[in-house]
C-alpha cells in the first residue's frame, strides 16, 4: 500500500463521513473499475461499489475535506463549553499537555492525543473560569482566548 496522493481515487462513505479505502492508482483518469486493484479488498472497484453502493468515488483531497468537515460537525468543533476547575486539572494531569501557555490571567493547553487527524481537545482558563473546546491542532493561545471570549458572555 502506498500513501494516497491528492488525486488518488478514494472511496468515501457520506453516511458516516469516513474514507473507506483507495484505488491502487494515482489519478481518477488511471482508475478502471474492472481492473484497478482496491486497497483492503480482493475484488475490483466495480465489485466494491456493488457491495457498498452508498460510497462515493472521489479524488483523495475531496474525500479528506468531506471527512474533516464531518469530524468537525461530529465533535462540535469550535463550540466552547464551560467546565469545572476539577475537570481542567484532570485533563492537565491525564496526558502530557501540548502547547501549554500560562500567564497571570489565562492559560491553555491541548491534550497530546488528537481526537481525529486534525482536531484536538483544548482546555482554557480565563481568570477563575474554565472551558474546553475541540479545535484544529496548533490553534494559538490567543485564538483560543478570542474564541472563548466571543462565545461566553461576561469574560
Amino acid at each position: 500500500m502506498s500513501i494516497p496522493l491528492d488525486t488518488t481515487p478514494t472511496f468515501y462513505d457520506p453516511t458516516d463521513g469516513r474514507v473507506q479505502t483507495f484505488a491502487a492508482c494515482k489519478t481518477m483518469e488511471e482508475y478502471c473499475p474492472k481492473t484497478t486493484p482496491i486497497q483492503w479488498h480482493k475484488g475490483s472497484g466495480e465489485d466494491y461499489l456493488k457491495a457498498e453502493p452508498h460510497l462515493l468515488l472521489l479524488p483523495f483531497h475531496e474525500a479528506l475535506k468531506l471527512s474533516q468537515e464531518a469530524d468537525a460537525k461530529r465533535y462540535k468543533a469550535g463550540q466552547v463549553k464551560e467546565i469545572t476547575e476539577e475537570r481542567y486539572d484532570e485533563a492537565l494531569n491525564c496526558l502530557p499537555p501540548v502547547n501549554w501557555v500560562r500567564n497571570e490571567n489565562s492559560s491553555s493547553f491541548q491534550i497530546s492525543e488528537n481526537i481525529t487527524g486534525i482536531l484536538c481537545a483544548y482546555y482554557i482558563r480565563i481568570g477563575e473560569r474554565y472551558f474546553t473546546v475541540n479545535e484544529e491542532m496548533l490553534t494559538s493561545h490567543d485564538d483560543l482566548i478570542k474564541l472563548t471570549k466571543g462565545q461566553v458572555k461576561g469574560l
